[in-house]
């Protein structure tokens, strides 16, 4: 028969890494999970033809006689409370821009046929080909708004 003898302070110690690994591999594993399933929810957006027909889902027409409109933009690491407000209204649609805080992204803006108004538009946040997020706004001073894009696939 075979006996190992240590002392107490060896095992809690191999104990103690056991569980440190145990932990980080579980935690590589959700991230993994996690965004990979998080990258097949996002609509596609790398195109103007897939945005296009992003906002022909949600019952929007862009105005073909406008161009889109591109950007780069940070999202900031932190959020101010501006962008905590902007980002409660990416969540009520599906959306969350706080995984992408402290990266680059795309914002396109999209002239939308309306009959009632001349100043509406489409604002679309693309990521890696990806929309995470965006706005339908009209800009009018006096009457403006701003709604979520609702994920229209």
């Amino acid at each position: 028969m075979f006996a190992v003898v240590t002392s107490g302070k060896k095992i809690y110690k191999v104990f103690t890494v056991c569980l440190l690994v145990a932990v980080l591999i579980c935690s590589i594993a959700f991230t993994v999970n996690n965004s990979a399933k998080a990258e097949e929810d996002f609509p596609k957006g790398a195109t103007h033809n897939e945005r296009i027909n992003f906002l022909s889902k949600m019952g929007y027409s862009a105005d073909i006689k406008n161009e889109e409109q591109k950007s780069e933009i940070f999202i900031p690491a932190e959020f101010s409370s501006v962008y905590n407000n902007y980002n409660s209204l990416q969540k009520s649609a599906g959306y969350d821009l706080l995984p992408f805080a402290g990266k680059k992204a795309t914002l396109y803006s999209v002239k939308l046929e309306d009959k009632t108004r001349d100043d509406l538009y489409a604002h679309i946040i693309v990521y890696e080909g990806n929309i995470i997020g965006g706005d339908i706004s009209a800009l009018s001073v006096d009457d403006g708004f701003m709604l979520p894009l609702k994920n229209g696939e």
